[in-house]
């Protein structure tokens, strides 16, 4: 329900890693079992790819996450994180307004990581988010640095 490859923009290309949050934990079992370690053959690379587990975990976390970051602002809608429900584009800003609704009243915010953390866990069963290292793409990328 939520996918962010970051771009590099001035060369219109992604700089090697995405953020991919999973409805369920088979599913991103099933991606890290398909991505861990796959060559891709496509311009005769040699990157491998690498998949960890994200340290921020769940959709409304991804969005609280993000909300604040430059690549919300941009011009070009490409260049901003995917929200999909039920397999259809939500809006970004409407997507956060709604998990920050969720929080609103009583019920306290949710504890922020800071943005230099990297590691933790599956997400148990809320799916599961994973950074992705992708082997085809123009810059360097070191397994689960991101």
């Amino acid at each position: 329900d939520f996918f962010y490859l970051p771009m590099d923009v001035h060369n219109r290309s992604n700089v090697g890693y995405a953020f991919i949050n999973f409805l369920a934990p088979a599913d991103a079992e099933s991606f890290f079992k398909m991505f861990k370690e796959h060559r891709f053959k496509k311009y005769q690379s040699r990157k491998i790819s690498s998949v960890c587990p994200a340290h921020v975990q769940g959709l409304d976390a991804n969005l609280r996450h993000f909300e604040n970051r430059a690549v919300i602002h941009a011009r070009n809608d490409q260049y901003r994180p995917v929200v999909l429900r039920q397999g259809e584009r939500v809006d970004f800003e409407v997507a956060v307004a709604e998990a920050k609704a969720k929080f609103a009243g009583d019920a306290p915010e949710p504890p922020r990581r800071s943005a230099g953390r990297r590691g933790g866990g599956r997400g148990g069963k809320r799916g599961g988010g994973a950074v992705w290292t992708p082997g085809d793409c123009e810059l360097d990328s070191s397994p689960c640095r991101h």
